[in-house]
């Protein structure tokens, strides 16, 4: 019998979020859950200060890494359809 072998171990990717930030040019939109234990919050922060306009911040109580749909609700997609529509609105005048 194999032993189990932790594949997270070896493949490994790494990539400078922070230094290819400032080059988007597209609309950010971030949503951040404030209890990820996967991306703390502060590094979620950081990447925002340092995108371009337009973006928006939305930090979700509650949620971690791979709930805040579920856990934001109606108020998530009401806070993205909004951000899409201004986004949108700009684009085109």
């Amino acid at each position: 019998m194999m032993p189990l072998v932790p594949v997270w171990g070896l493949a490994r990717n790494e990539f400078d979020s922070l230094a290819l930030m400032p080059g988007l040019e597209v609309p950010v939109f971030m949503i951040h859950g404030m209890a990820d234990d996967l991306v703390p919050p502060e590094q979620g922060r950081r990447l925002y200060r340092a995108a371009p306009e337009p973006k928006e911040w939305y930090a979700i109580e509650g949620a971690g890494h791979n709930d805040t749909y579920m856990v934001g609700g109606e108020q998530y997609l009401d806070r993205f359809e909004a951000f899409c529509r201004r986004c949108v609105r700009t684009q085109a005048e």
